[in-house]
């Protein structure tokens, strides 16, 4: 074996126990983070009644008053409140005490390791580049941690990397399933889909087939229990005034709570003026940016639509910039010097990575274990 091919094997070795390393710690982030929303317990009695009853609701049911009155409800995420009863439900009959929400605990971990990966691929479709696709995965998932609750929500963060995946490969079609998956389990993100589609629709057909593929995305939306009423649920509740006054995630975003967004800010304007960037993007990212400033619980899709958006102009500024250092030689010594560095570490981690690896993914999980099960209480 020569030593380009031997070096390429310890340095798919070294990144394979990176990622491992990072999705452990993502999985153990998790089990840190307080399980503590309320609409937790909403959405696992909703799926029990709808369970029990096996029928959709539409009207409410939960209280005297809207009883008395016949008021109607719309369950826009009654798909996900089913399952998340099916979940809990799961990890009652098998687990101990807590079993339930160990359960449901799980399925957030797993969930948000899909994200991971999802962002991971999308990224690496986008830029062919594993460097970039793993440090925005990270920088990604990092950014979530405050959306991480059980709430349909984080099902629709992986459920726009896919769709983004499937516009990426020019599998429009395969779109119709996501978006109509989508909205039974979240039905208030739908205008997400729909603006994403459009995005790549138009930079990718012609404008025959934009109107084709749009004309099945918009009718893809009201394949849900309440049809039409799902637009009309979603344009109440976003004009509805006194919901950005007393419902804190729907506040205004208060930016220096949100440091990676604040770092991200900084920095991309100084990468993206070494690239040439496209009237489209910039609309996208204005467009983020004014949905994630407007409400804090829109921060998450900065970290889900904006950071994949912009890799590819990142790679080509640091394409420009590497080569601008081999033109010069005092910097062409100093990246020999870091690429030197690399070999012998790289030639390391292949000796002493694997155990390290294997004794702290056991520890990793058995604590995880410990931790959702409810024996030990995080500071």
């Amino acid at each position: 074996m020569t030593l380009t091919a031997n070096y390429k094997k310890r340095a798919r070795t070294a990144f394979t126990f990176l990622l491992t390393g990072l999705c452990l710690a993502l999985v153990m982030q998790t089990a840190f983070i307080p399980m503590s929303d309320p609409d937790n317990f909403w959405h696992i009695k909703n799926g029990e009644w709808i369970a029990a009853n096996k029928t959709i609701p539409y009207s409410d049911h939960f209280s005297w008053y809207g009883m008395e009155n016949g008021f109607k409800w719309t369950s826009h995420e009654w798909l996900y409140d089913l399952l998340s009863y099916g979940v809990f439900s799961l990890g009652a009959f098998f687990g101990a005490e807590n079993g339930g929400f160990t359960a449901i605990r799980l399925m957030v971990a797993v969930v948000i390791l899909a994200f991971f990966f999802l962002t991971y691929a999308l990224v690496h479709i986008k830029t062919k580049s594993l460097t970039a696709a793993l440090l925005i995965a990270m920088i990604s998932a990092r950014g979530l941690v405050p959306h991480i609750q059980p709430r349909p929500q984080i099902f629709s963060f992986c459920l726009f990397i896919v769709f983004m995946i499937l516009m990426e490969k020019k599998k429009y079609a395969w779109g119709i399933p996501v978006i109509i998956i989508g909205t039974n389990l979240h039905g208030g993100v739908y205008p997400v889909y729909l603006a994403l589609g459009a995005y790549y629709l138009l930079q990718n057909v012609t404008l025959k087939r934009f109107i084709i593929y749009m004309a099945l995305f918009l009718p893809a939306v009201l394949i849900n229990p309440y049809g039409f009423g799902i637009y009309m649920y979603t344009i109440k509740s976003m004009s509805f005034a006194d919901t950005a006054k007393y419902i804190n995630e729907w506040k205004p975003t208060v930016l220096f709570e949100y440091k990676p967004l604040m770092l991200c800010l900084a920095v991309l304007p100084l990468l993206l003026k070494y690239a040439k960037v496209r009237a489209k993007d910039i609309i996208l990212l204005l467009g983020v940016y004014f949905m994630a400033l407007k409400s804090a619980r829109h921060m998450a899709l900065f970290y889900i639509i904006s950071l994949p958006a912009v890799s590819p102009y990142i790679c080509e500024t640091f394409a420009i910039y590497n080569a601008a250092m081999r033109n010069d030689q005092k910097a062409e010594k100093f990246v020999k010097a870091v690429n030197n560095l690399k070999t012998v570490l790289v030639k390391a981690a292949g000796k002493v990575w694997l155990p390290v690896c294997a004794v702290s993914a056991a520890a990793c999980l058995l604590l995880f274990f410990v931790l959702a099960a409810g024996h030990i209480e995080p500071q």
